[in-house]
């Protein structure tokens, strides 16, 4: 898959999603895509040596993924939101919920249909989408 830096266009849409859906108003790095992944990438490379490295070597991604840019909503990664803090759109697990999903179980939860992040106590655990009152949780199951 190619990497490419994402247009200001994209960017001002990516963002008016993120603060939209989670609080998120700003972010201090380079967007970049691979696929419908989104990243961002802080590194000393500028815009112009990533395209021209894309360019010339197969590489598949850099920088830290964000999340997956679906039809409805940003799907973030479940490890961006412990970088840049979110304050929408979470939800709190108790003990028993947090140990379901954290073996792959679907949960129960009473709230608007879309992308969560869901958090037990003081830690994010992931990032899944709610639909019909349930989370679809997107963790393998422990075999």
């Amino acid at each position: 898959m190619k990497i490419k830096v994402i247009s200001k266009g994209e960017e001002k849409e990516i963002l008016n999603s993120l603060k939209k859906d989670y609080g998120i108003s700003k972010l201090p790095y380079m967007l970049i895509k691979s696929g419908n992944e989104i990243r961002s990438w802080s590194g000393a490379m500028n815009k112009e040596d990533i395209k021209t490295i894309s360019k010339e070597l197969k590489i598949g991604s850099i920088g830290i993924p964000i999340g997956t840019k679906e039809k409805d909503g940003i799907k973030l990664n479940p490890d961006f939101p412990s970088i840049i803090k979110p304050i929408k759109k979470i939800i709190d697990l108790s003990d028993k919920q947090a140990e379901k999903y954290l073996k792959g179980e679907n949960i129960k939860v009473n709230k608007d249909k879309g992308y969560y992040i869901l958090r037990h106590k003081k830690d994010l655990i992931g990032c899944d989408k709610l639909s019909s009152k349930e989370i679809n949780n997107t963790i393998p199951k422990r075999v």
